[in-house]
């Protein structure tokens, strides 16, 4: 019993930790600020400097 509950506390931290970091990172997307390589997958799917010059 006193293992699930722990197991369960742990789960909703970690799950409430990923929304954070998610939440974060989705934030610094939209404000332009891409901190650990997001710019890197926007470039993939859409080089900005392409649609610049276009």
């Amino acid at each position: 019993m006193i293992i699930k509950l722990t197991g369960g506390l742990i789960g909703c931290l970690a799950l409430g930790w990923v929304m954070i970091v998610l939440a974060t990172v989705i934030a610094l997307d939209l404000s332009g600020v891409n901190a650990a390589g997001g710019g890197l997958e926007k470039a993939k799917a859409a080089p900005p400097e392409s649609s610049e010059k276009g």
